[in-house]
Formats: structure tokens, sequence, C-alpha cells
């Protein structure tokens, strides 16, 4: 009797975990082929991700060597890649498009857009990577921290590649 109560015991047990165990896997083999996929997209133009990060239908990556940001995304089977060569850009930003609901008595703020905008030298036109988008997806699940994240760290190589430029420019200068 005690063996049966075992057996039946680990059957609930098992029908418990078992979906949370296969979200996890299918979430990680989605995130692994995002990965794949924007690795791709840096080897046709001969570059190395040194920095990949991947979230619920986008990856993002960097060639540090190179300079040059990779965007790949999915949605409803279509994909979405671009290339960002950071040597052009001057301004990385984080850009929320919200709108407001009211809830009864409450007003409540929704975010409706995430995206990460370069804004490149004068007369070239604004590049936006998609984070988030509430018209094809269900919900935020961390897009927001994401952006933020990778705005930081391109700020910070940007100030980099201008800091480079500079003394560049003090050399030519010096040799003339």
């Amino acid at each position: 009797m005690g063996s049966g109560l075992f057996i039946i015991d680990a059957i609930v047990i098992a029908i418990i975990i078992l979906p949370f165990v296969l979200f996890i896997y299918g979430s990680n083999k989605k995130q692994r082929q995002l990965k794949k996929a924007l690795k791709a997209e840096a080897t046709k133009q001969n570059c190395t991700l040194t920095r990949v990060d991947a979230q619920s239908n986008f990856a993002i990556g960097l060639d540090i060597k190179t300079n040059i940001l990779f965007f790949h995304k999915t949605i409803n089977g279509v994909v979405q890649s671009q290339s960002v060569d950071l040597k052009t850009i001057e301004v990385c930003d984080v850009n929320k498009a919200t709108r407001r609901v009211k809830d009864g008595a409450k007003t409540n703020e929704v975010i409706d857009k995430v995206l990460l905008t370069f804004s490149p030298s004068a007369g070239q036109p604004r590049i936006d990577l998609e984070f988030f988008n509430s018209l094809t997806e269900t919900g935020l699940s961390g897009e927001l921290d994401m952006a933020r994240k990778w705005q930081a760290d391109v700020t910070r190589l940007l100030e980099t590649i201008l800091l480079s430029r500079s003394e560049h420019y003090k050399e030519a200068l010096n040799l003339s």
C-alpha cells in the first residue's frame, strides 16, 4: 500500500512539474535559435559577436572590433535583421511610447513600444530597433530593462569611439 501511494504521489508531482520544465526548455531553445540566427547575420558581414543577449523574440549583439551592433527579431514568422555601424552614430537613447488608460478612478500608463534609437550624424536617418510592440506582443517581459542596459553600454562605447576620433585628429594636426 505504501509503494502504491508513493507511485501516485510521484505521478502527480511529475504532472505538476512537467509543464514548467517544458516551458523553460522551449524558451531556452528559442533563445538559442535567435542567438544562432544573429551570429549568422554577423558572420555574413565578416564580424564576430563578442556580446550577445536574447529576449522573448529578439536577439542583439555587438562586435567590439568593428563597432557594429546587430539586431535580429522574429514576429509571427517574419524575420527582421538590422546592423548599426556605431562609428557613424552620435547618440543612443531608449524611447518608449506610452498611453494613459483610465480604469475607474485610476489612470494607468501603458507602454505600447520600446525602441532603442540611434541618432547618426546630421543628414542621416534615425535608426530604431523595436524591442517591444504591444500590437504584436502580449506583454513586457524585460524588454525595457534590456533596452536600458544596451543603451548604457552603447553610450560608453560611443564615448570611447569619440575619444579615439579626437586623438586621431590631434595626431593628424601634429603631423602637419
